[in-house]
């Protein structure tokens, strides 16, 4: 359990600092354990290439019938949006790099849900909150989009709040006792920039910027959080809590 142990992320450092300083042999040529040795085409990979040829034609196909209704052009929706219309090449680029948060922590708690039976429990609702929310920032999901559908602005924020209440749960004990600094941040970033949105229903200049730097701030929190968590525990081979 966490709590008998030294501060999780310094204890990973410091275990890997007394490794290398103990081992004082010739490094070996690099060499796979039999299980995660790459391996031939054969069954085991139907799925993956399945998904990723569906994804690929799905893709594929909304781009042809947007630009068969008038929609859009090829070059609007495969160029860059500062190339094709002509805005600076700054632009969102904080937007962009929130994006890339999202998605690292999609990655990587994906990746552990895939590789540790054990861990799908934890990580998958983080996946796939993480997911949600990067295609809520990329695509304007629940303020844009959905309610085109009819579906409400608050229905989508309820349903993230649930998503991430739930993915967050089981690692309240150790949040509360102060064990996890990163995702602490994370979260009253995220906290913050709601709390914003919500009492400020206005878009002045400095209430946008702390609204947008204090999820941005949330966002890179919790993505370097899951990605230091996931590897010491893919390393240690249990889950932490």
């Amino acid at each position: 359990m966490l709590e008998n142990r030294r501060p999780f992320y310094f204890s990973i450092i410091n275990q890997r600092v007394t490794r290398h300083m103990s081992n004082s042999r010739p490094e070996r040529p690099l060499s796979f354990p039999q299980d995660i040795a790459p391996q031939p085409s054969g069954p085991r990979h139907v799925l993956p290439f399945g998904l990723a040829l569906g994804l690929t034609l799905c893709v594929l196909a909304l781009v042809l019938a947007g630009m068969a209704a008038g929609k859009w052009t090829f070059a609007e929706i495969s160029r860059d949006p500062s190339a094709q219309f002509g805005f600076p090449i700054y632009g969102g680029f904080v937007s962009t790099f929130g994006f890339a948060g999202w998605i690292i922590a999609a990655a990587v708690t994906g990746l552990a849900a895939a590789a540790r039976p054990a861990l799908r429990k934890l990580m998958l609702p983080v996946c796939l909150l993480s997911v949600l929310l990067a295609l809520d920032d990329q695509f304007m999901l629940h303020d844009a989009v959905l309610p085109r559908f009819g579906v409400p602005e608050k229905l989508m924020l309820i349903a993230e709040g649930l998503l991430c209440l739930r993915a967050v749960w089981p690692f309240l004990p150790a949040l509360l006792r102060g064990k996890l600094p990163l995702l602490a941040v994370a979260l009253t970033g995220f906290t913050a920039s709601l709390l914003v949105d919500v009492i400020v229903r206005f878009d002045t200049g400095p209430t946008l910027m702390i609204e947008d730097m204090a999820k941005f701030t949330g966002i890179i929190f919790w993505a370097t959080h899951w990605f230091v968590y996931t590897a010491a525990t893919l390393r240690e081979g249990a889950p932490a809590r």
